[in-house]
């Protein structure tokens, strides 16, 4: 019989060879002009481009009818690294209609598949993409099929797995800053510290969350361009102060710039609450950076 630990090594050598399938995937979409039938997702007219998932191109035909194998992904996402699209990992996505099970694997290693389900006449909101029909009638929408499941398979170091949802190293990577390490989430503390400096971290180079996207295309709120701007500006100034203090070794120095970029950072999480053109949008804004912070189970954030 097998012993736990036997088990365990049997799914990492399973991740591993499909991680390792994965990169000569991702090798092949090297950047965005060698990315064929791909195309950046775009909802209503913005461009996707979010802190740990960086932006989306997307194969239109492999999302709705689904990945045929694994060397035929759905989307390719891609990091800005010295203004240039870099891949950061790979998704692939299944239809599911009622009654079809979400996948629990990816080339026989076992992966978190996660749903999207379009959601018509949202109260407030209008057309969404809720986490499964469930959620989408509870928000008093109308589930529109078919739902898709989808999973990440992340290219690029994860200290949460690579087959996790988020990838928070990606804006410390676009940044050039030390990537996060698994000790950096070990605790409550440690990954809310990390999930929020890297949030801030986004700010500097336009990856926002997709509600606060919305929040500031939509609000009527004067002068919110201008105070988005002002702590923006805060945020990228101290950027490269941080990024000297990472090379030289100042720890004391790092965690006092980080502890301002997160204050910049929450600045601009309430000026988004507070410029919500509906309750129902600043409600799924706070789910949303919840769930980035790591407060709540999930960490959708598309």
């Amino acid at each position: 019989m097998f012993s736990i630990l036997m088990l365990l090594s049997v799914f990492q050598r399973g991740a591993d060879s499909v991680g390792g399938r994965m990169k000569q995937v991702a090798a092949r979409h090297a950047d965005t002009v060698r990315a064929r039938g791909f195309g950046p997702l775009q909802v209503g007219g913005v461009f996707d481009l979010t802190p740990f998932q960086g932006q989306h191109w997307l194969h239109p035909w492999r999302v709705f009818s689904g990945s045929p194998d694994l060397d035929s992904p759905s989307f390719v996402m891609f990091v800005p690294i010295g203004g240039i699209w870099r891949p950061a990992g790979l998704a692939y996505s299944r239809p599911i209609t009622t009654g079809t099970p979400v996948p629990v694997d990816l080339g026989g290693a076992k992966a978190p598949w996660h749903l999207h389900q379009p959601c018509a006449v949202v109260p407030g909101e209008g057309e969404a993409l809720a986490d499964g029909e469930e959620d989408c009638r509870a928000r008093g929408g109308a589930p529109r099929p078919p739902a898709i499941a989808m999973v990440h398979a992340w290219t690029m170091p994860n200290p949460e797995g690579p087959f996790a949802h988020d990838n928070v190293a990606l804006p410390y990577w676009a940044t050039g800053l030390r990537l996060p390490q698994a000790a950096d989430l070990s605790t409550r503390l440690r990954a809310r510290r990390t999930r929020a400096l890297g949030l801030a971290l986004g700010e500097s180079f336009g990856a926002i969350m997709p509600y606060a996207r919305l929040v500031e295309a939509a609000s009527t709120m004067a002068g919110l361009a201008d105070s988005l701007s002002v702590h923006r500006a805060a945020i990228r100034a101290l950027v490269p102060r941080l990024r000297k203090a990472d090379q030289s070794g100042d720890r004391a120095g790092r965690e006092t710039l980080a502890a301002r970029m997160i204050g910049e950072w929450e600045a601009l999480r309430h000026l988004y609450s507070a410029a919500a053109p509906s309750l129902e949008v600043r409600t799924q804004l706070e789910r949303q950076h919840g769930r980035a912070l790591g407060q709540e189970p999930g960490h959708h954030m598309h």
